[in-house]
């Protein structure tokens, strides 16, 4: 029987599978249970305005913040700030972070892939208009002449 790996939804990083089939890693469990994690909304909406500020002063100033700065200077939990980067809330262009340009970069590649496999059941080109050279002019234009 073969290891399954998952990816963590919440901070990207790829653990192996359980037999619970849970999709969030160790680290991000024992963070979560240790901080307690309060679901509020205005509990989030703050974090994220903190966050969003301090990257913009960051930015202001010509520097650039890895997760573990952001966190420390902000005081909001790594596993919150890769929550914000996976749901789109929070703007990557401030990082300085190997870690988020490569999550990143696994997230275009991804949405490229589905957007690919949904537009394979569209109508694909005739041979005809495969056949059609795609330069200025053609042979058969030279035989026109």
């Amino acid at each position: 029987m073969s290891q399954q790996f998952i990816r963590c939804k919440t901070c990207g990083k790829i653990f192996p599978g359980t037999e619970d089939g849970g999709k969030i890693c160790p680290k991000c469990i024992e963070a979560a249970e240790s901080e307690e994690v309060v679901e509020d909304e205005a509990v989030d909406r703050d974090e994220l305005r903190k966050l969003k500020n301090a990257l913009r002063d960051a930015q202001a100033k010509g520097e650039m913040l890895n997760t573990d700065a952001l966190s420390e200077l902000t005081g909001v939990r790594i596993p919150k700030i890769w929550h914000f980067i996976n749901t789109d809330q929070l703007d990557t262009a401030g990082f300085d972070d190997p870690k988020v340009r490569d999550f990143m970069k696994r997230k275009r590649i991804e949405r490229a892939r589905d957007a690919a496999k949904a537009n394979r059941g569209e109508a694909k080109p005739s041979a005809e208009a495969k056949a059609k050279p795609r330069g200025f002019h053609t042979r058969g234009d030279d035989k026109k002449r």
